[in-house]
């Protein structure tokens, strides 16, 4: 018996079963309404006609999805009136949050079993996705137009690591519209959606310092459809006053969960102990915190909570000028966050011999282009004595010793990719900054 046969009489023993010991429960309109899993998540699920025996299902979730358990989810549609189309197996991912099928179906299907399982940063949730469905009549008012995009600017002044900006669009039913989709194919921005507020504004934060951005904008509107249409922002963001020894920032592993306002940060040495103190800008319940060392391999260690959401940890029996490597955990109520890594040698101390300041005025510093295809040049109004260039993992692909106030280096043969520069002054002062290789 050939296995599609099996399937086919199997599921009609199903519903035969179905039929006769359940009572059907009256169809429901869904048009992006709210579905909770068993660890509190929140989606979205839309069942809509397209007309011509075609049907859509939407999943929209509020966190990105990391990936779905498409084999060992137990969802199942009726398709052209057989059962055991598992439609888990057939999603596929619009962007980081959102799912979709397809149905080809006369009659309309129908969902008859809908539990999904989908993992997020945090791991694994369960969703009850409805059976008492009526694609015919779900999202009888949607709107099928697509929003237009009127415009985009610019607010303030960029900072080194976020942009304000304001943004506008039409639509024939979502008003106003809050979502927008941010493309940046230099900078390797895709597909990214921000959330404005009310009146249009919106904060894009986790930029690079003294960066070139051209933002392609798109809008969204609340039943997914995406504006043909788009305007362009451009704008450079500003220098860096963070340093090795300490600083602000909002950058996070895309891994895992962002961050709104972000997170400070202090490296401290006292003789061969490097105290690492981390504070959490975003309000947070249930906050922990733990040291991702990546030095030599990964150790994690909890660090101790002193005050509100700081934390902090020290590492011993560290060589001078070594450099160590290593990122933040924070896990909290509903989900987790993981910082970017931090590179910290072994004894800076910035420039600032006050153990009670931990913040020093940086020299002026010119690091370009950025984004950088061959040559990069670094320009001081301070004696440069050394330069590493390093990536993310924390190896030094390219150094040099000079005593000058500039440098050019060739980055040709280096992969494309992100990286941090190191320069170190005559005066002791160290500095970093991210660049990126094309």
């Amino acid at each position: 018996m050939k296995k599609t046969t099996f399937l086919k009489r199997l599921s009609f023993i199903f519903l035969a079963l179905s039929l006769s010991c359940f009572t059907f429960i009256s169809a429901t309109d869904y048009c992006h309404s709210s579905i909770t899993s068993n660890r509190g998540a929140t989606a979205y699920v839309t069942m809509k006609s397209l007309g011509d025996g075609l049907y859509q299902f939407i999943f929209e979730s509020e966190n990105d999805i990391v990936s779905w358990n498409a084999g060992g989810s137990n969802f199942y549609a009726e398709v052209d009136g057989i059962g055991g189309y598992q439609v888990s197996d057939h999603l596929t991912q619009d962007d980081a949050k959102t799912l979709s099928v397809t149905i080809n179906s006369n009659p309309k299907p129908n969902i008859y079993v809908g539990t999904f399982y989908v993992n997020y940063a945090d791991g694994e949730h369960a969703f009850n996705i409805p059976t008492d469905e009526d694609f015919d009549a779900v999202c009888a008012t949607l709107d099928n137009i697509p929003p237009s995009m009127v415009s985009a600017s610019v607010v303030g002044t960029p900072t080194f690591n976020s942009v304000n900006l304001q943004l506008s669009a039409t639509d024939d039913v979502t008003s106003p519209v809050t979502q927008f989709i941010i493309n940046d194919s230099g900078n390797g921005i895709t597909n990214r959606i921000v959330a404005a507020d009310g009146t249009g504004n919106a904060v894009v934060s986790g930029l690079s310092a003294s960066t070139t951005y051209n933002f392609v904008i798109k809008a969204k509107d609340g039943a997914g459809n995406i504006s043909a249409n788009s305007q362009t922002v451009s704008f450079t963001t500003a220098a860096s006053s963070n340093t090795q020894c300490s600083g602000t920032d909002n950058q996070t592993d895309p891994a895992y969960q962002s961050l709104s306002n972000g997170y400070t940060y202090n490296f401290t040495t006292s003789g061969s102990d490097v105290t690492i103190t981390f504070e959490l800008l975003d309000a947070k319940t249930g906050l922990v915190a733990y040291l991702w060392d990546k030095t030599s391999g990964f150790t994690e260690t909890q660090m101790t909570n002193t005050t509100g959401q700081i934390f902090t940890t020290t590492l011993t029996g560290l060589t001078a000028n070594s450099d160590i490597t290593v990122a933040v955990k924070f896990a909290y109520a509903g989900g987790l966050s993981v910082t970017k890594d931090f590179v910290y040698t072994v004894g800076n101390t910035c420039g600032n011999t006050s153990t009670s300041n931990n913040h020093v005025s940086n020299p002026k510093l010119s690091v370009y282009p950025n984004p950088v295809k061959d040559y990069l040049k670094i320009a001081c109004d301070e004696e440069i004595n050394q330069v590493s260039v390093k990536n993310l993992l924390g190896q030094t692909v390219k150094s040099f010793v000079l005593n000058s106030f500039e440098k050019t280096i060739d980055l040709k043969d280096i992969s494309t990719g992100n990286y941090l520069i190191f320069i170190k002054m005559s005066n002791g002062q160290s500095i970093s900054q991210k660049f990126v290789k094309l």
